[in-house]
């Protein structure tokens, strides 16, 4: 049986974030409190609150700590938006991207500007973790203040101390749970938990979390359902933090930590899923209504990635950005910013796309479903996007559908022409000039969150959102987590939905039949794993872990990854769009293979021979 290395006492890097009663003084001496004690810091509630809110990236200089990152380096958009040229999808077999790390995807050595990111993402959790516990055992020592706010800050740090620990557990397996600042004399080197225990203490600090944040009045963050512009409103809330205990449940019930498959695992996700759906319907909260505007990118549902909605439990606004900024650099390729530098972009693979219902619900992920399909005169493999799941449009750029801007004939041209002239491209496909790879290397591009902006359509400055917990994930947790304890069509005593009332509340806004879902466990659990990648795709990084804790990754990396070929031609009975599609296998130096040390980020072996609690991790 192999076996997954895993060191925990590489986390001593707390050590480089204790603070001294010396440094402390040297900070305190260099800060913009110059003359303030180290007392005065936490009995005086706004220093205590600057103090506090490094972990969202505040001003507060800290040595050893950088304030622009905070929690938010976990953040999908955040992480996603870097300058290494990869994105947590193009880490798995959803997308390829022209300049991506092909390495990591094929299994073998990663790249060293991808190891660094995640390294910076993990030390910045524990540098999060530390703050939490120094602000929870100093809250005390405040001598003003108004008492809600006080409960306020006490709630943010058990949700930021909860929430930094299952980041990284995410990425590198369960942990020691560190409930407490740890002092030179303290012993560092903490052995790793069992993964229930550690989960259990996470999803403890999330009711810590939410039993403050209703003394704080601050179940929702922006007071009100009809106020969404609340200056705090990228602030985690009461409900938030529950709907992240749902979140944390369903990864201890998942395969992947649950290897007996434990039905009382699955029916604790189904009870914090339902309260947390409980509390949000309180709230106010609801599910976007799709009814989808192409020329202007004005859907209600696409709102989700553009402001802030009543969908989002809790979201993260990255600011505005034209279609020229290097933030897009990750998602986007530059044939809509005519930058040279950014032709990069997440690609679609054609193993995605197939992974969208036709609308009558027929899958498509295999030849035998598509011509079982085509037979019920549901899909045509010449006229492949017609008939689909509305999302389709709404999550990809795919060849003739609307974008908006001033492109031909207001359509995505993604096609090559050998007659009568060869070498003729479309506009989104143009092959010269492109020194750093082709435009794209799968026949897609990204849209969700894109917003439609272009050189085609001007400095369009796009309002980018980052939806970390919404409801829409919250009632497919309770589908997938309510299956497997009682099956798809009984209602738990722990809620008042089936599996299949809470899959179709989600999918019955895009016009998806109820009929469609399966009434048997094994069925409905792969419709609920489909409905969820297509339902948050390109969004959190919930595939890359999704398929993991699914364990279904050594599957999906195994699979050719496919790309579509897109030629124009004449329109005929065979050819009825005027165009021939092919699909076709990528490159085998972008085709993706699976290790099963890859269900966690390995840790530096420089580090682990360091410390005496090396131990080895099991993961299947």
């Amino acid at each position: 049986m192999k076996k997954n290395i895993l060191y925990l006492g590489l986390f001593t890097l707390l050590l480089t974030f204790s603070i001294t009663s010396c440094d402390f003084q040297d900070y305190l001496n260099q800060s913009p409190l110059s003359g303030v004690q180290e007392e005065e810091v936490f009995s005086n509630y706004s220093n205590l609150k600057k103090y506090f809110d490094a972990v969202y990236g505040g001003t507060f200089a800290i040595p050893g700590y950088d304030n622009s990152r905070g929690i938010m380096s976990t953040y999908p958009l955040q992480f996603n938006t870097n300058a290494n040229k990869f994105t947590m999808n193009s880490l798995t077999d959803m997308v390829d991207v022209p300049r991506g790390p092909k390495p990591f995807k094929a299994g073998s050595q990663i790249t060293d500007n991808v190891t660094g990111f995640f390294i910076t993402e993990r030390d910045g959790l524990f540098k999060c973790i530390r703050i939490c516990n120094i602000t929870l055992q100093n809250i005390g020592k405040l001598k003003d203040g108004d008492p809600k706010a006080i409960e306020d800050i006490i709630a943010q740090a058990y949700f930021v101390r909860a929430y930094s620990h299952f980041e990284a557990f995410k990425l590198y397996g369960p942990l020691p749970y560190i409930n407490k600042a740890l002092g030179a004399t303290d012993e560092w080197d903490i052995p790793r938990l069992p993964v229930h225990d550690m989960l259990s203490l996470v999803a403890a600090d999330c009711d810590s979390a939410v039993v403050h944040f209703r003394k704080a009045g601050a179940m929702r963050r922006d007071g009100t359902v009809d106020y969404l512009n609340n200056v705090n409103q990228g602030v985690p809330s009461g409900t938030a933090a529950m709907a992240y205990k749902a979140r944390v449940l369903l990864y201890a019930a998942s395969p992947l930590n649950n290897k007996d498959n434990n039905v009382e695992y699955w029916k604790d996700a189904v009870k914090a899923c339902a309260e947390a759906i409980n509390e949000a319907t309180i709230n106010g909260y609801k599910l976007q209504i799709y009814s989808m505007n192409p020329k202007t990118e004005s859907d209600e549902y696409l709102q989700n990635y553009h402001r802030y909605t009543n969908e989002q439990l809790w979201a993260w606004s990255a600011g505005k950005y034209v279609y020229s900024s290097s933030f897009w650099q990750c998602l986007l390729n530059g044939v809509f910013s005519q930058k040279k530098d950014f032709y990069n972009g997440e690609c679609q693979t054609q193993n995605f796309i197939d992974r969208f219902e036709t609308k009558w619900g027929d899958p498509l992920i295999t030849e035998a479903d598509r011509e079982k399909a085509r037979l019920l005169g549901h899909y045509n493999e010449q006229d492949p996007y017609s008939n689909r799941d509305p999302r389709l449009t709404l999550d990809v750029i795919y060849n003739q559908t609307t974008i908006p801007g001033t492109w031909q004939n207001g359509k995505a041209q993604i096609w090559r022409q050998n007659a009568p002239a060869p070498n003729n491209y479309g506009e989104l496909r143009i092959q010269v000039g492109y020194a750093l790879g082709p435009p794209t290397t799968t026949g897609y591009y990204s849209r969700k969150g894109w917003g439609g902006a272009s050189y085609k359509n001007g400095n369009t400055a796009v309002a980018a959102f980052d939806p970390l917990l919404r409801l829409g994930e919250l009632y497919l947790s309770y589908a997938e987590a309510a299956n497997e304890a009682y099956g798809p069509t009984v209602i738990p005593a722990e809620g008042t939905l089936s599996a299949i009332d809470a899959a179709d509340l989600v999918r019955m806004r895009f016009g998806l039949p109820r009929s469609s879902l399966p009434t048997t466990q094994p069925e409905f659990r792969q419709k609920i794993q489909n409905e969820r990648i297509i339902e948050l795709c390109m969004e959190g990084h919930h595939y890359f872990f999704d398929i993991r804790r699914w364990k279904i990754a050594p599957q999906t990396h195994t699979a050719p990854l496919m790309a579509i070929d897109i030629e124009k031609v004449p329109v005929t009975a065979t050819y009825p769009t005027g165009f021939k599609y092919t699909r076709i296998p990528l490159e085998d130096g972008r085709q993706a293979k699976w290790k099963d040390a890859m269900y966690y980020i390995s840790l530096e072996l420089n580090s682990v021979y360091k410390f005496k609690n090396f131990e080895v991790y099991e993961t299947w």
